[in-house]
């Protein structure tokens, strides 16, 4: 009697299912392309904790910066560039109009329509 190569349950071919070949096989396969999962230290790169992460050997920094918490990751600061940026393409998308005001008849430009300055 044979066993299931990734559950070990006795079976007649070498897996019990489609789903245990899957996730036997891929995992194989990725071992054998990019490495073994492997834990790795990495710094934060806001707060400067060292932490832990797992990934594979041979695509190790996978990413250029590595946050320790979600709190940490939402709190980046734009570079003045591109503040400048998202002001230029804010200015684009939503130009300033030329209103004048029903109450004392000033000209003021908005993004919105209002009707008083």
């Amino acid at each position: 009697m044979n066993y299931c190569l990734y559950c070990e349950k006795p079976v007649k071919n070498k897996y019990c299912d489609v789903s245990c070949q899957n996730r036997h096989q891929n995992t194989e396969k990725a071992n054998k392309k990019y490495g073994e999962l492997k834990p790795f230290n990495v710094l934060c790169n806001k707060c400067g904790k060292e932490f832990e992460i797992e990934e594979r050997e041979k695509l190790f920094p996978m990413k250029e910066k590595y946050y320790c918490s979600r709190s940490c990751a939402n709190s980046r600061d734009h570079s003045e560039e591109t503040k400048k940026k998202i002001i230029k393409k804010f200015s684009e998308l939503f130009p300033k109009k030329q209103y004048t005001c029903l109450y004392c008849g000033k000209d003021f430009e908005e993004y919105k329509p209002r009707k008083f300055c």
